[in-house]
């Protein structure tokens, strides 16, 4: 055993016990955003670029109390505004979470939805004195299991553990071991992700400290979020818009039916519809649920159809372009001219919808508005569209949870 090995046994149980009786302490004070964990940013294309993040650490938004003023938000607004598309950031964050944890919650997610990934991990492995050995390991695993999950050609940022005692709870002699430790884990990331495709390396500057009593403010993740982008942004370059249509009908009908949408209230989200028929001065609008065979609606306003089979509905395309879908007059399209919505009542001509996904990014259903006359594609903001189906994806996600 080195002496390296035996000092690190003799303060593992130190550091331990710090994080027992004064950082978790501290950390239960401390605001954090509660808000749903994404972030949106729009841009002069209608084409969109899609980004997970996935960690802990910063990735929890300490200091401030909804995901737009941290680092979802600033990621998307900085990405949006550098590559000229708009752009979604998810956000899967835990503040245990340590590499180890990273690849099995990865393998729940569905990765082909998005463009890039950016993990953000480390600082727990560096206050318990992770070795570099394990740490390149867990961290290697994580990596290979976007891949395998995502696609051989996703890119992948590891954000580097920003220097510890920037942080005012870590401003301590336990402090700068967990420091030096970090500064080894960085090295090792570094080099790691050298020599890996598509991997890039974010080392990240100190944390901006605040005036007053607040422990973090939004200048800090403002400041991430442009580090991170600089090497994000030639990666999303010239990509092709995310394909955000699901690939397994069987993956998506079990999310639908872990919803329980029947016995789900309906308020919130007759209050998302009325919005839509209100804003778009639409004859009806709806938020479908594509089960099974069929398609029903959760919520309706104008229209008095309950259900229709899955083949005859317009919803069961949205749901397969991921990016929403606009239907100038539906009597001409030949995918539709033949439905019963459009030949028997509501008679639908116009029509423009947006996926409703649930919590795992599966898609439910759609938000959709339908006239019985036609109108010009141009005549629906899709924009606006997608920020109220967003809505109706956080309130099954408040349900769920």
């Amino acid at each position: 055993m080195s002496l390296t090995d035996l000092r690190d046994g003799l303060l593992r149980p130190v550091m331990r016990a710090w994080v027992a009786a004064t950082v978790d302490a501290v950390i239960a004070a401390i605001p954090r955003p509660a808000d749903t964990p994404h972030a949106h940013a729009d841009a002069a294309s209608d084409d969109r670029a899609r980004v997970l993040i996935l960690g802990a650490g910063i990735a929890a938004g300490w200091g401030v109390l909804s995901h737009d003023l941290a680092l979802p938000g600033y990621l998307a607004r900085t990405l949006a505004a550098s590559i000229g598309r708009g752009v979604d950031v998810d956000l899967v964050a835990d503040v245990t979470m340590t590499a180890r944890h990273a690849a099995p919650r990865l393998k729940t997610l569905s990765l082909w939805r998005y463009q890039a990934v950016v993990l953000v991990l480390g600082i727990n492995e560096s206050v318990s004195l992770v070795s570099a050995a394990r740490w390149e390991r867990d961290l290697r695993e994580a990596i290979i299991t976007v891949r395998a999950e995502g696609g051989l050609d996703i890119p992948i940022i590891v954000a580097g553990v920003q220097p510890v005692r920037s942080v005012p709870l870590f401003n301590s002699l336990l402090g700068s071991i967990a420091e030096r430790r970090a500064t080894v884990l960085n090295r090792t990331t570094e080099k790691l992700a050298a020599a890996m495709p598509r991997v890039g390396y974010v080392p990240l500057s100190a944390a901006i400290l605040p005036s007053g009593d607040r422990y973090r403010g939004s200048e800090s993740y403002r400041t991430w979020a442009v580090e991170i982008a600089e090497v994000l942004v030639p990666e999303l370059i010239g990509a092709d818009a995310v394909d955000e249509g699901f690939r397994d009908e069987a993956d998506r009908q079990a999310a639908v039916d872990a919803l329980h949408l029947p016995s789900v209230p309906g308020a919130e989200f007759d209050r998302i519809v009325g919005i839509a028929r209100r804003v778009f001065g639409t004859e009806s609008a709806a938020f479908s649920v594509i089960d099974g065979d069929q398609q029903w609606y959760k919520s309706r306003a104008g229209v008095d159809i309950v259900r229709v089979p899955r083949d005859q509905a317009i919803c069961s395309v949205t749901i397969e372009t991921g990016t929403g879908l606009v239907v100038p007059d539906a009597r001409v399209d030949p995918r539709f001219k033949k439905s019963m919505l459009v030949t028997a009542d509501p008679g639908v001509r116009f029509y423009a919808g947006y996926p409703v996904t649930g919590p795992d990014g599966e898609p439910i259903g759609a938000l959709c508005v339908f006239d019985s006359q036609p109108r010009r594609a141009t005549d629906v903001d899709l924009a606006v569209l997608r920020h109220l189906a967003q809505l109706a994806s956080d309130e099954l996600e408040s349900t769920a949870g």
